[in-house]
């Protein structure tokens, strides 16, 4: 048994049997038009797998953000200047900032600027 991703909702992973190469090239060739787009999104990003066990707030307020990035709040004021990180303004004055954004960074999966 291994694990697959499902074609039609391909967040969700599935429990299958592995198919040899024949059924594999039967099925690809069957498939419809979504089914190979979401093919190719997979062969040329990649898959990512979202963490469902993801525990804490969404939103963090700026010095927690920080503290999870290892930055200062300074540092972190200027990626929000870049447009590197959206805020959110919950009341006048008050900002908070999205974990997922946060993890991207931290992750490696959202590009920062090259210094020049």
């Amino acid at each position: 048994m291994t694990s697959c991703i499902n074609i039609k909702n391909p967040t969700k992973i599935v429990t299958a049997t592995p198919m040899n190469l024949e059924e594999r090239l039967k099925k690809l060739l069957e498939a419809s038009p979504e089914q190979i787009q979401v093919i190719d999104d997979i062969l040329l990003s990649g898959v990512h797998k979202k963490n469902p066990d993801v525990t804490g707030p969404l939103l963090l307020g700026m010095k927690a953000a920080a503290k999870f990035l290892g930055v200062s709040r300074t540092t972190l004021w200027r990626m929000t200047r870049m447009r590197l990180l959206d805020r959110i303004e919950i009341l006048p004055g008050n900002f908070l900032l999205r974990r997922t954004d946060l993890e991207e960074i931290a992750n490696g999966q959202r590009k920062l600027p090259s210094n020049q």
